[in-house]
Formats: C-alpha cells, structure tokens, sequence
C-alpha cells in the first residue's frame, strides 16, 4: 500500500478537488465493478465461457488496481494465506458457510 501521507485522502486531496491521480483511481474502481457486474451477470445467465472470460478481466482490472494504490505483490499474498488458512481452521472444526448463521465467509477485515 502507499505509506502514510502518500495516500489522496491523506495528502489533503479529497474526491471532487480535480487531481489526476484521484480521477485515475475512481475510473479504475467503476472499471472493476462494472466488471463485477459482468461477472455475476455471465454467471446468473449460466454462460461458463462468458464467466471464464470475464473473471479473467476482472483479475486484470483488480491488479490494476492494486498498482494504483501501491499494493505490495506480498500482502495480497499474506491476505490469501490468511484466507485460506482460516478456511482449513473452520473446517477441522466442523464449521461450515451457511446462510443465516454466524459464520458465513472467510473473508477478513
């Protein structure tokens, strides 16, 4: 990530002042979830070569993304790993993902 004081909203930029970066990362962030939305519509219209197709473009808009915001290659690393660990954790544990439970992802703040 962008150290401390690198970032738009701590720098003193704020949405709305015209920057370059600023309109950079808001067009990368509608890009991804536009692609967001192509990715369940594809998978709603149970169309596999459309859903491969636009995941692939999701990744690539995603790591965009990342670089734009300084995103070190290692902590996406260390945050899967963090991911799937507790996923195994939960599972020898006998916990499962249901709706309507306390527990339904592995995803972390």
């Amino acid at each position: 990530m962008a150290p401390a004081g690198n970032r738009p909203e701590e720098s003193g930029a704020q949405a709305g002042t015209g920057t370059v970066e600023t309109a950079v990362l808001r067009a990368a962030t509608r890009a991804l979830g536009s692609q967001t939305m192509a990715c369940l519509n594809a998978y709603l219209a149970t169309n596999p070569d459309q859903l491969a197709h636009a995941s692939a473009v999701f990744l690539e808009k995603l790591g965009r993304l990342w670089q734009l915001e300084e995103v070190e290659s290692a902590e996406v690393f260390q945050e899967l790993t963090a991911r799937v660990e507790l996923s195994h954790q939960l599972f020898a544990r006998g916990i499962r993902a249901r709706k309507g439970e306390g527990y339904r992802s592995t995803k972390l703040p």
